[in-house]
């Protein structure tokens, strides 16, 4: 990345060169004044959030607000003056809520276990908009309070098909170099797993990929019919 800044305020400003050196991954992600935030890989493989004073731009004076963490950090957004920090986490969402100084404030509670995605908006918006799915959500929107943190279904799809009578579980295996690999089950509850059922296994790895739940009517049919699905990311 190369980021330069102008104060378009100040008639003849100057440039200040910020990023210049392509030795990361710099993404922006919002500014208070002259302090600019960026996600970024430098140093942290999974990511973290940083500060940049445009009026100290030296490498010295950056600040680290969101210290890289287990999980990788794959986007962030600032809504109603907080950090909404979407996590990959064994292949599935997780989103975290931080305040302007990086303090921890609370997980957001999904609907499950899924991929969400959204969560944007402006600095002085008190709420956003978030879309959840799993294997046995069909992509549903939710209303995020910033301030409670509750949130509340704004738009569900008419899909003829009855989530709750099905559940996924996380489980992991260790594979041939001994990696530690997770894996979703779904099926209809109370169904005995006994070996017997018929199982529609799925795999995937590789390019920096990741393949997280999402819904489909095809695989649901399989489901209602008796069939198991395992999938391996």
């Amino acid at each position: 990345n190369r980021v330069l800044y102008r104060d378009l305020t100040v008639e003849g400003a100057p440039v200040v060169e910020l990023l210049m050196d392509f030795d990361a991954d710099y993404t922006f992600i919002d500014n208070d004044g002259p302090v600019f935030w960026f996600r970024t890989d430098l140093t942290a493989p999974r990511a973290r959030v940083i500060a940049i004073d445009v009026t100290r731009p030296e490498r010295e004076a950056w600040r680290e607000v969101i210290p890289e963490a287990e999980d990788t950090l794959t986007r962030v957004s600032v809504v109603g003056d907080r950090f909404l920090a979407h996590y990959l986490k064994d292949a599935r969402s997780v989103v975290k809520v931080f305040g302007l100084d990086g303090r921890l404030e609370r997980e957001v509670d999904l609907p499950g276990l899924g991929s969400a995605s959204g969560f944007d908006g402006k600095r002085t918006d008190r709420e956003t908009f978030y879309t959840f799915t799993g294997f046995t959500m069909p992509a549903t929107v939710y209303r995020y309070d910033v301030e409670t943190g509750t949130s509340t279904v704004w738009r569900r799809p008419r899909v003829d098909f009855d989530s709750d009578a099905y559940e996924t579980r996380q489980v992991f295996y260790a594979s041939k170099d001994g990696t530690r690999i997770p894996m979703f089950v779904t099926h209809r509850k109370g169904l005995a797993l006994n070996g017997r059922n018929p199982t529609y296994l799925y795999g995937y790895g590789g390019f920096n990929i990741s393949l997280t739940p999402s819904f489909s009517v095809a695989i649901a049919a399989w489901r209602e019919m008796g069939g198991v699905v395992s999938s391996k990311k």
